[in-house]
Parts: C-alpha cells; sequence; structure tokens
C-alpha cells in the first residue's frame, strides 16, 4: 500500500473542555504517514508533526472511523472503534472522546479531509497488520506536503506577509515556513 500524501490545515475542532462544551476552537491539523498530530496555531511541519504540538494520534495503535454528520455540509467526526482509544495521550482519551471537526472556515471542504482521513487510516491499519505479520513493506515514504496545500498555504503565507507590514510585530512572533521534502525510512519507521 502506497503512502498517503501528508495533508494538513486549519480545521474547528470541538473543546474537550467541559467548560466550552460545544464550543469549537480553530486548530492546525496535519495528517501525516498515518498519525494525526494538531497544534494551536500554524507552523512548521516536521516529521513528527507540527511545531509546537499539542497532541497527536496514532491511527495503526487506535482503530477508528471518520463519519459524516448527515444534518451538516460541514461536520464530521473521528470515532475510536469499539468506544476507547487504545494508546493515547490526550484530554478524555481514556473515555473514548470523539473529535467532531468542522471544515466551514478551512482550505479544504469537508470531502477532502474525510477523504485524508480515511486514506491515513488505512495505511495506518495495513501497516499495522504488516507489521504484526513481521514485513516492513509499507514503511516507503511520501511527499510531506501536497502541491494544492504548498499552493494555499504560499498563498495565504503571502497575504498574511502584506498585512504585516502595517503589523510587523505580529509577523515576527508567528514565522510560517512550511518544510517541503520527503520523510525517510528512519522517519517513518520511528513514528
Amino acid at each position: 500500500m502506497e503512502v498517503p500524501a501528508c495533508f494538513f490545515g486549519m480545521l474547528l475542532r470541538q473543546s474537550p473542555s467541559v467548560f466550552h462544551f460545544g464550543t469549537y476552537q480553530s486548530r492546525f491539523f496535519v495528517l501525516q504517514r498515518g498519525w494525526l498530530y494538531w497544534s494551536v496555531s500554524e507552523g512548521t511541519i516536521r516529521a513528527d508533526g507540527p511545531v509546537g504540538c499539542a497532541g497527536r494520534i496514532d491511527l495503526s495503535a487506535n482503530p477508528c472511523e471518520v463519519k459524516r454528520d448527515a444534518q451538516s455540509a460541514t461536520l464530521f467526526s473521528l470515532e475510536p472503534k469499539g468506544g476507547s482509544w487504545l494508546q493515547a495521550d490526550f484530554n478524555g482519551a481514556d473515555t473514548g472522546r470523539i473529535f467532531r471537526f468542522d471544515a466551514r472556515k478551512s482550505d479544504h471542504g469537508r470531502d477532502a479531509w474525510m477523504a485524508a482521513f480515511q486514506a491515513h487510516i488505512d495505511f495506518a491499519q495495513a501497516r499495522s497488520r504488516t507489521l504484526q505479520g513481521g514485513r516492513a513493506d509499507l514503511l516507503g515514504h511520501a511527499p510531506c506536503v501536497q502541491k494544492e496545500a504548498i499552493d494555499a498555504h504560499a498563498s495565504r503565507q503571502r497575504s498574511q506577509e502584506s498585512s504585516a507590514a502595517s503589523q510587523p510585530e505580529f509577523a515576527s512572533q508567528h514565522p510560517v515556513e512550511p518544510v517541503i521534502r520527503d520523510a525517510t525510512p528512519e522517519e517513518i519507521t520511528a513514528s
């Protein structure tokens, strides 16, 4: 099975906090080599996720599924199969937290996000089965950034640079520099 391309962008995620229950927060999500990473703000993507990574899920260790919300054109969720996450260290992992997302403010639509999630889930589960069988033939490498994502990211960066001229403090505090390269076999093995 081919390693799916890295997919990233800002996405609204329902807050796990009881104090903010039901509210959505903007987060930077990265799907990379069968892992889901997130951070509070957009930034450089490394082999182990985005700079400032606030959480991650190994999709090969956590059987899960992505589901469409039938009542909305932008909502979807990521749910653990069997009702619990097997290996996770994020808020609500022990109670089978369901990640609810809203793509309405994202550069990618819900269908693109869901397809990327499904590709990484499928790859991660196939890799898990293969590695359990003692084979490592699914440890190839994939581009860490899609061309469409690079173009969208570059467009946002140009927009930020033009507005940063009037707000130099913001630009210096929030640099965005994409890393464009292929993951090495060692990086894939480490993940």
